[in-house]
């Protein structure tokens, strides 16, 4: 049984969430290391954010917390830290506790539970990010030259621990973890099971464009963003808008888990594109000209029952095949070659072969074709589906 989308939305947010707050301290910087400059997007209590620049706390040691207000742990580190804060009051040292949450949230947090030192607010990482902490909370200490001295959990950092700081010598705090190899093999062997699902997207390294849909498998060779938005959302590309899904890029996509019916893999495609290329997708219906399809007088003769459960549309040398089609996907194989909307509203049941002859030159000329076979067309305004694409 699958998840439904909303449900896994959740399931992802919670293990993120989870995954960040027990990660150990692995991280960008070690003692020795300068310390990356604080660039701050707000200080709290209302002051300049020049203040947490590292230039302007020369001379000073710097206690630095990386916090949320939603980490259990790093809420509960903060009694610990503000009784550091009060006994080195007056003390030529800083304690700066820093998170990437909005003002609001933080403000009303901090009316319930206050936080002795200063708060910064970096919600656009631009000191979390050079620091490269994968997990919170995590103390930066930072000598008064503006050296890293050490990297420690929020609750082992004792007084000690300061006072070493402050007199310029290392902080004895235990050795950090050693990185844990998450490297993850794509292919199975005697010892490497074989991967439940595998995602990859990725600037393409060929202009041989192709693709592959099968039980377990969607692979994308080439395509842009807009064909890969069309494909995931059942879409015509011309109607896909929003300067986000014109890049100017080509990519392979290959979604694949072994076993799992194509229509479940279509089915996870939206979101998994939306993450890949921080994008989001909205739905709308807009009133616009389109060819409309009826059958006045009946099922045309055109239309032969199908032969077989497959299903394929093929438009080659001014003849489109379409194998094993409902009437609604009969439309829009007609539609990619009018490049205009063509509507179904025959109300026909089932699923047809079809075989039928245009001019090339004149791909409108199936029209032609489709009225000489008994299919009444008119030009009528109906609510058709776009996509509005933009960055997040």
């Amino acid at each position: 049984m699958f998840t439904s989308m909303s449900t896994l939305n959740v399931v992802m947010k919670s293990v993120a969430a989870l995954a960040l707050v027990m990660t150990p301290a692995f991280c960008a910087v070690k003692a020795g290391d300068p310390a990356p400059d604080i660039v701050l997007k707000a200080l709290l209590p209302n002051q300049s954010v020049a203040a947490a620049r590292l230039d302007a706390l020369k001379g000073k040691a710097i206690v630095l917390e990386f916090w949320a207000t939603w980490c259990g742990p790093c809420v509960g580190a903060i009694p610990h830290l503000n009784e550091l804060v009060d006994k080195f009051q007056g003390r030529p040292i800083q304690f700066l506790s820093v998170t990437g949450e909005e003002a609001p949230v933080v403000e009303k947090f901090l009316a319930a539970r206050p936080i002795h030192g200063w708060v910064g607010l970096d919600d656009a990482d631009r000191t979390y990010k050079p620091y490269g902490f994968e997990g919170i909370p995590q103390t930066v200490l930072i000598d008064a030259a503006g050296k890293v001295a050490g990297i420690a959990s929020p609750e082992i950092l004792t007084a000690a621990h300061v006072e070493d700081l402050l007199a310029g010598r290392l902080p004895k705090l235990p050795p950090p973890p050693e990185r844990p190899d998450f490297s993850t093999p794509r292919s199975g062997s005697d010892t490497v099971p074989r991967p439940m699902l595998d995602i990859v997207v990725r600037p393409s390294t060929t202009k041989d464009g192709a693709m592959k849909a099968g039980k377990g498998i969607l692979q994308f060779r080439w395509f842009t963003l807009r064909d890969l938005l069309s494909y995931a959302y059942h879409v015509p590309p011309e109607r896909i808008l929003g300067e986000a899904a014109d890049d100017g890029m080509r990519y392979d996509a290959s979604l694949a888990a072994p076993g799992v019916p194509g229509d479940d893999l279509v089915s996870l495609l939206p979101q998994l594109l939306c993450a890949a290329f921080r994008v989001t997708v909205k739905r709308e219906s807009r009133p616009t000209a389109a060819w409309v399809l009826t059958t006045p007088h009946g099922k045309p003769d055109l239309l032969v029952e199908a032969a077989s459960p497959g299903e394929m549309s093929q438009t080659e040398n001014g003849e489109l095949k379409v194998i094993g089609m409902p009437m609604e996907d009969f439309a829009e194989a007609v539609q990619d070659l009018v490049s205009k909307p063509v509507v179904d509203e025959t109300h026909l049941p089932g699923r047809f072969d079809v075989s039928l002859k245009y001019d090339p030159t004149r791909p409108e000329s199936v029209l032609e074709t489709l009225r000489a076979h008994g299919f009444a067309i008119q030009q009528e305004s109906r609510p058709i589906e776009f996509l509005t694409v933009n960055k997040k």
